[in-house]
């Protein structure tokens, strides 16, 4: 009893949700957080980026939550309105509007801090949806392209993903298609209605492809092709930590593996995820918060550059199972997924990164956007080259928006190089893990 009552008395617990627009998600996710384990003080705090929708009302009134209405949106970055007060605060978690925490969300993840030095807290997290693999397999050079998905008549391609070789997300002037490659593999979510999952394709000519061993053509006008969902679908992994490699591009350690146990084990990690984290509430006071001009990607993971820079390490935690709604505000192959994290990869750089790896990255950024433009408009002549001029335009437009921030960026280089106490070479090394 008294254990109890020591731990409820000294850890105190700050979870901040940045809403637009979550709809129902929201109120699942913060029902779940108010179910989790927690002997100690707990306080949610939701803050809405202005939400134009009825997110807000679907929250049933709670002494343990609190709701902080911004005037606009400030992207990811608003959840420093609610870190400015952390002195009686000891755990800082954040957890997306479309994630969902398991029972031991906080009790676990704080259990895993096992030095002073460690600042974060990474759980397994997993897509929301269990997913059927369908393969595809296409002719080289057929340019084929996987417009919409449905699942007993509902519309579930924002919850489809497309892996493999060649594989890709393409921005057209209505929305985003998948690009399909010689063989890759449809992900469709096995938690909607419906025995078969319709398909609609097109193609600027005739076009022969194989999906789970039915043969179907798609051509200019488009075509459908109805494939059933048989067997087991499979539980994915989204994040089990986070990496950055040699050229500073930053990813998710383990995307789109299955969870079969390749991910079990505790790790230590170069970055966190901000869809779901535990911090340490000294580790923020020592680093800072958000800089609210990333808007939207890497600002999770250039806050955890510059904890590494201090001296701070992350630790990847398996035993907590988080589920996320990938993308569900954003958008896949959005305008502002694809300006932004290619804007915001060079400002993470431009801020932390060392010169040889600074170069890296910009002259990739640059290589890709000039290699969509000169093969998918120039090369391909495809009829709906429309789509890949606008993904040539949306990366050019973030490469030029980070030159044009390029004054800033470089002094707050000066300020974050001045405050590090490991070095740049040092911190380095551990690209890639």
């Amino acid at each position: 009893m008294e254990a109890d009552q020591q731990r409820a008395d000294l850890d105190r617990l700050r979870i901040v949700v940045v809403n637009y627009d979550g709809g129902l998600l929201l109120r699942r996710c913060v029902d779940d957080l108010l179910a989790m384990d927690w002997p100690g003080q707990r306080q949610i705090v939701v803050v809405d980026n202005a939400s134009t929708d009825d997110s807000l009302s679907t929250l049933a009134p709670n002494d343990e939550l609190t709701i902080v209405r911004m005037p606009t949106n400030g992207g990811f970055g608003a959840n420093n309105e609610a870190l400015g007060d952390l002195d009686d605060v000891d755990w800082v978690a954040l957890v997306n509007p479309d994630a969902f925490v398991p029972s031991n969300f906080a009790t676990a993840l704080t259990a895993a801090f096992d030095s002073p030095s460690m600042g974060a807290a990474a759980p397994k997290i997993v897509f929301d949806d269990r997913h059927y693999s369908l393969p595809i397999v296409t002719d080289a050079g057929q340019n084929i392209r996987l417009a919409k998905v449905e699942i007993g008549g509902v519309d579930v391609t924002s919850r489809c993903h497309v892996i493999g070789d060649g594989a890709a997300r393409v921005a057209t002037a209505s929305g985003a298609e998948w690009h399909l490659g010689e063989t890759c593999a449809l992900l469709a979510p096995a938690s909607s209605d419906g025995q078969a999952a319709t398909l609609f394709f097109r193609s600027p000519a005739p076009a022969e492809l194989t999906i789970a061993g039915l043969d179907a053509t798609s051509s200019e006008a488009g075509s459908t092709i109805d494939v059933p969902l048989t067997g087991n679908p499979q539980q994915y992994i989204q994040n089990a930590g986070s990496w950055v490699d040699g050229n500073g591009i930053g990813g998710n350690r383990g995307f789109f593996q299955l969870d079969d146990g390749r991910f079990d084990r505790p790790a230590l990690v170069f970055a966190w995820c901000g869809a779901a984290v535990m911090l340490r509430s000294s580790y923020l006071a020592d680093v800072g918060l958000f800089d609210p001009d990333y808007f939207l990607y890497y600002e999770d993971t250039d806050l955890s550059w510059r904890g590494q820079s201090r001296g701070w390490t992350y630790r990847y935690v398996p035993d907590v199972v988080v589920r996320h709604r990938h993308s569900a505000s954003t958008g896949q192959g959005s305008a502002l997924t694809d300006v932004y994290q290619q804007r915001n990869r060079l400002r993470m750089l431009a801020r932390n990164a060392s010169a040889p790896v600074l170069t890296r990255g910009v002259a990739q950024s640059i290589g890709a956007a000039a290699k969509i433009g000169v093969r998918r408009v120039v090369a391909l002549r495809d009829p709906g080259s429309k789509g890949d001029s606008t993904l040539f335009v949306r990366r050019a437009k973030g490469i030029a928006l980070a030159g044009r921030d390029l004054p800033a960026l470089l002094k707050a280089r000066k300020d974050l190089s001045a405050n590090r106490t490991v070095s740049q070479a040092e911190v380095e090394r551990r690209l890639g893990s």
